[in-house]
């Protein structure tokens, strides 16, 4: 896969992690996989689309996580 590409799509699936993150079985998982995809985009020549990616991510995980956590904490 072209690390531009992977960057693009670190980037598309951190947005999504960001929309997804009231479901957090989903949101983890789109966050995950977009995080992986920008260490690697970050790896290649494309570094600010991968540093975009990985902050995006890292942000939807946070929320994604700290949602799951006060879903268990309230139950």
């Amino acid at each position: 896969m072209h690390r531009k590409f992977e960057g693009f799509l670190s980037i598309i699936l951190g947005i999504a992690g960001l929309i997804l993150w009231l479901i957090p079985s989903i949101g983890i998982c789109v966050s995950i996989l977009g995080l992986l995809l920008g260490m690697k985009a970050y790896g290649s020549l494309s570094k600010h689309l991968g540093i975009s990616g990985i902050i995006i991510n890292v942000i939807a995980l946070i929320l994604t996580v700290l949602r799951s956590g006060l879903i268990a904490l309230l139950t």
